[in-house]
């Protein structure tokens, strides 16, 4: 993988943005109630030393990115447990209904002609589960290889973008929750020391981001990342399908 590519720009650095923004929406703002209001605040995170405001953000960033990246892949398991496997995989069992028999029957027979791999017939398939599975995600990881190579459009890679981004978000959401604990801890402290109308207004800021993640976690982010799972495996199937047809045509 790139360093820079479109997948790791959205599925690993944004989602890290994300996770951060608790810390840097509260660093903007003590920088500009400290600036402000210099008689209610008696100190100033500005005149901090240049290479401590420098590195220290630099180093949580790559520690953080670290982080996400892991927990997403981590997390990914118990998303597997709750859909029955990858929808990739699941799609092309004989007892699925997403795509029709008809579109399994000759996505099966591209894979067979395409990339050697003999799905395992109905019968087959009943009694042997997992032997079924594996040959479907072998062909999937093939297909996503063939794809790399033959299709230029690539819709299929935006939805596959899409779910490595909710994906990491979801399963760094520990993290992005404890930052959000974290300033709200903070700000209830440098209130009650200092009592001043700044940091009141900070705590109820970070309340209010509070709030907003966990109701993203709870609810919004699960919906995400099947859908976008789903629509990435769709795509990809239909994909490979698609162009076959087309260079059988010609």
């Amino acid at each position: 993988m790139q360093l820079y590519d479109k997948y790791s720009f959205k599925a690993i650095y944004l989602p890290t943005i994300v996770v951060l923004s608790s810390p840097i929406i509260n660093i903007y703002a003590l920088v500009a109630l400290t600036s402000i209001n210099t008689d209610q605040i008696p100190f100033s995170i500005t005149r901090s030393p240049k290479i401590i405001a420098s590195m220290v953000p630099m180093l949580l960033y790559l520690v953080a990115a670290t982080l996400v990246r892991t927990s997403g892949r981590k997390k990914q398991e118990k998303l597997l447990r709750q859909w029955d496997g990858f929808p990739s995989t699941r799609f092309l069992r004989h007892s699925d209904k997403r795509f029709s028999e008809e579109m399994k029957a000759n996505l099966r027979d591209v894979v067979k002609q395409v990339l050697n791999i003999n799905l395992l017939r109905l019968e087959e398939e009943r009694k042997q589960p997992q032997e079924a599975d594996r040959r479907i995600s072998d062909a999937f990881a093939l297909v996503k290889d063939w794809l790399r190579k033959n299709d230029k459009e690539a819709f299929w890679q935006k939805h596959n973008i899409d779910y490595g981004f909710y994906r990491n978000l979801w399963g760094s959401s520990w993290l992005w929750i404890s930052f959000n604990a974290l300033f709200v801890t903070a700000s209830v402290v440098l209130y009650r020391v200092y009592g001043s109308i700044p940091f009141l207004c900070l705590l109820f800021l970070n309340i209010a981001i509070t709030a907003i993640t966990l109701a993203l976690v709870v609810l919004y982010l699960p919906k995400s990342i099947k859908f976008s799972a789903e629509q990435y495996a769709e795509s990809a199937w239909s994909a490979f399908y698609n162009l076959n047809q087309r260079s059988e045509s010609l």
